[in-house]
């Protein structure tokens, strides 16, 4: 059931360095299901990857994971701007498609 999501994030956990970002995990067709910031991006993805200790939510979530895509910032506080933005642009899409 999680296997992919799992795959998904362990490819992209080779990648993500441990620096403040925004991340973004997209399903199969590439819709984001979630934007998230971190102080230290890959501490926080690999969180994703602990699957029993998630919620119901969260472990639905994971199983339909398919990339993780982020953008790296100097700090964390730029990451929370960035975070904020990226989620007003992608309701205002939401709403007008």
């Amino acid at each position: 059931m999680y296997e992919e999501g799992l795959k998904a994030l362990k490819h992209a956990l080779s990648c993500i360095p441990d620096l403040p970002g925004v991340y973004e995990m997209l399903d199969e067709k590439g819709a984001v299901l979630y934007v998230g910031k971190a102080r230290r991006l890959g501490r926080r993805v690999v969180s994703y990857t602990r699957v029993s200790a998630l919620s119901v939510r969260l472990q639905r979530m994971v199983s339909k994971i398919r990339s993780v895509r982020y953008t790296i910032t100097h700090n964390e506080l730029e990451a929370l701007l960035l975070e904020l933005h990226t989620i007003q642009k992608k309701n205002h899409l939401l709403i007008f498609c």
